[in-house]
């Protein structure tokens, strides 16, 4: 089972991600590559006190190994956040910052 991630939060499955880009920096000299910092905010059901740390804790894990499986560079987890989803209440949240280098030279 995969990591549900949308790019819009009006639209976010619960448990699931959305992604949003903040910086497009260290383009190359031909302007083929770049790097693109985004930050992906992790959201949980609030079904509250341990099941909300287990479901956030496999979250982060999901979140990171596909961080990681596309080369992508984690810079920060914040924890311990809430957001308001589109259907209303509460729910836990974590926020990871990471960079993804784009080669679109060479994109397939």
């Amino acid at each position: 089972m995969g990591l549900s991630c949308t790019d819009d939060w009006r639209v976010i499955d619960l448990p699931g991600s959305f992604i949003t880009v903040t910086n497009l920096n260290q383009f190359t000299l031909n302007g083929d590559g770049f790097a693109a910092r985004m930050e992906m905010t992790l959201v949980a059901p609030d079904h509250g006190g341990d099941s909300d740390l287990i479901a956030m804790g496999e979250l982060i894990e999901q979140a990171i190994s596909g961080v990681r499986s596309l080369g992508g560079a984690i810079e920060s987890i914040e924890l311990n956040q809430q957001v308001t989803p589109p259907h209303g209440g509460k729910a836990p949240a974590s926020t990871m910052t990471f960079t993804l280098f784009y080669d679109m030279e060479n994109e397939e």
